[in-house]
């Protein structure tokens, strides 16, 4: 039997339904004290938490006021993301395999041109990423004011959460730590880790053009955008989006509504 554990308040138990885990998963999850704030790294099995030798003191058994925005809650994105993907982990690139009956790729650029040339075809990949973004939002009732959660990452070698990068700290500076995600392990001792940092933004606002523009340009990656209750999901990369809409009927409507932004590859992608 697996056991529940606890973090920050939120107890997860795959007995009782919150997330499918399975023994076979690689989303676990370990509490972990840095510098008087608790936060979460993602191991190789539940049972870890016990063993890991980083057991939570009591003054680290909560984020800290200064490790979370007062608009995203790391605890509460946790439970969100549980209830609402299950099994499937938060790293952008592994969403259309994982909800692959509600994933639609849509390209930036005419012709599936990758990477802008000029200030026009700039224009061009944000009024598509924002057109979509717009759409997803307005879909879930809510009006184009609505608060978003932007996920952006860092990357290192171990558990312990990276800086991130210079120019995505600039875009979006008020990041709070989330958790961190193994997602290579192939080469023993090499393995990579990503740290996922949650933010506040809209739709309309300075940050989002600024971080859409790092990311057509691969200045960074891993970026996944969505709202509080977290009915869709968009993960933008140089070259397009990935989009997780609310259902699949959505997912036909978005299709047939931007047709030729889709890739004339076979599989969509």
């Amino acid at each position: 039997m697996i056991a529940s554990w606890t973090f920050a308040g939120v107890t997860v138990n795959p007995e009782l339904g919150i997330g499918a885990w399975t023994a076979g998963v690689v989303f676990r999850f370990i509490d972990v004290c840095l510098s008087g704030h608790a936060v979460r790294a993602i191991c190789a099995s539940p049972e870890s938490a016990a063993n890991s030798g980083h057991a939570v003191t009591g003054q680290c058994s909560r984020l800290s006021s200064r490790a979370s925005l007062p608009a995203v809650d790391a605890a509460g994105l946790t439970a969100l993301w549980v209830k609402a993907w299950g099994d499937c982990r938060p790293v952008s690139y592994e969403l259309r395999s994982c909800l692959h009956d509600r994933w639609v790729r849509f390209h930036s650029l005419p012709g599936s041109k990758r990477y802008a040339g000029n200030e026009e075809e700039y224009a061009e990949l944000m009024r598509r990423h924002l057109a979509v973004l717009a759409e997803l939002t307005s879909h879930e009732g809510a009006d184009q004011a609505h608060e978003l959660v932007v996920v952006t990452a860092s990357w290192s070698g171990g558990h312990r959460p990276a800086p991130r990068a210079a120019e995505l700290a600039g875009a979006l500076p008020a990041a709070a730590y989330w958790t961190s995600v193994l997602t290579d392990d192939s080469i023993p001792a090499e393995e990579t880790w990503t740290h996922l940092w949650a933010s506040a933004a809209r739709l309309h606002g300075e940050e989002l053009p600024r971080l859409l523009r790092l990311v057509a340009d691969y200045v960074t990656g891993g970026v996944i955008i969505t709202t509080p209750e977290m009915g869709w999901l968009y993960a933008p990369y140089d070259g397009g989006a990935d989009v997780i809409a609310a259902s699949p009927g959505h997912r036909d409507q978005l299709r047939r509504a931007h047709e030729n932004w889709l890739s004339a590859h076979p599989a969509g992608l």
